[in-house]
């Protein structure tokens, strides 16, 4: 299976028909060292996902057009194959976590911590501003490549499901916009 009929099979089934993506990308990969974490630019709580392994991880977004702007109402982090995955499915949201009007950060919790803040979010907006993408992927330490995906997101609120094999091995989170 190609990751983009897997793609297509979890927004049918997981998003609402008005909001589903008319377009599907690799937005890069997220370098994990601690938890996941998908939030606002400066939450003041959010949910982490503590299973995923340290390295470097796809992430696949799908987004829909709206006044021009490419807005992300869904983002995929897959750690298996695509046909794993979808023969093992998605459970029941586990966490919601609120991201605000308009940005959804995808970073590492260690990444939090590090980040000179208003640098960044002023780099991401001005490059969201130049150019039709919907993410950005801004590097906040080359020397261990700790980075943050950071996206124009369509609603407030995201939520989380985890898909897991029959042992409980974490196969891949899927991050849906919530009204």
């Amino acid at each position: 299976m190609e990751i983009e009929t897997l793609l297509r099979q979890l927004a049918d089934a997981h998003i609402p028909q008005g909001d589903r993506p008319e377009e599907f990308h690799h937005a890069g990969s997220l370098t994990v060292s601690g938890s996941v974490v998908f939030s606002n630019p400066e939450p003041e709580e959010w949910s982490e996902s503590a299973d995923v392994p340290p390295g470097r991880h796809p992430v696949h977004i799908g987004a829909v057009r709206h006044a021009g702007s490419a807005l992300v109402t869904m983002l995929l982090i897959p750690l298996d194959e695509p046909g794993v995955i979808a023969a093992a499915g998605f459970g029941e949201p586990v966490a919601d976590d609120y991201l605000g009007p308009d940005l959804g950060f995808l970073w590492d919790s260690t990444t939090m911590d590090d980040a000179d803040l208003d640098a960044l979010v002023a780099h991401v907006e001005e490059e969201l501003t130049e150019s039709d993408v919907a993410w950005v992927n801004a590097v906040v330490d080359p020397e261990t490549g700790a980075n943050v995906l950071a996206f124009e997101v369509l609603h407030e609120v995201s939520v989380r499901r985890e898909c897991r094999d029959g042992s409980g091995r974490l196969l891949a989170l899927l991050y849906t916009g919530a009204r």
